[in-house]
């Protein structure tokens, strides 16, 4: 059995659009303007768009996302995570301020837990895990923050 490591999905998706991207690259590769810069200042108005917002702020990483997202949303308390989780993600709490809680998806209402300020769901390979559970934290009114 042939295992691959590229998801298809991706690889469907880079083949369909590759000329642009490698237009775009060549084109901030030339201006030298990897941080900031007109390319990243586009790409900001063009995704708060898309996503119905007013403002997006491009970072160089998810852990950065994550922890100006606690940041801003004034979390100081506990956060929930999936103990799978990359080490970045508790990191990116703790930078915050705040204090990761790692859990068993399973367990995670299951259980009896201190009080909860956030929840952080991440992805492994693109696939959501168990969206049943993000319903439930928006119904009972926790910040949801989702790590792509």
């Amino acid at each position: 059995m042939k295992i691959s490591f590229i998801n298809d999905h991706f690889k469907r998706i880079w083949l369909k659009h590759k000329d642009e991207f490698l237009e775009r690259l060549n084109k901030l590769g030339e201006s030298g303007q990897w941080i900031l810069g007109e390319e990243v200042s586009n790409f900001e108005k063009s995704f708060a768009e898309f996503v119905g917002t007013k403002y997006a702020v491009g970072v160089c990483c998810g852990t950065h996302a994550i922890m100006l997202a606690l940041r801003a949303l004034n979390i100081k308390g506990n956060v929930a995570l999936p103990s799978h989780t990359f080490k970045a993600t508790c990191s990116a709490v703790l930078d915050a301020g705040a204090k990761p809680a790692l859990y068993d998806m399973d367990g995670l209402f299951q259980n009896s837990w201190p009080k909860l300020d956030s929840f952080i769901q991440v992805h492994i390979s693109g696939e959501i895990q168990n969206n049943g559970n993000v319903r439930l934290i928006k119904y009972n009114k926790f910040f949801a923050i989702r790590k792509v």
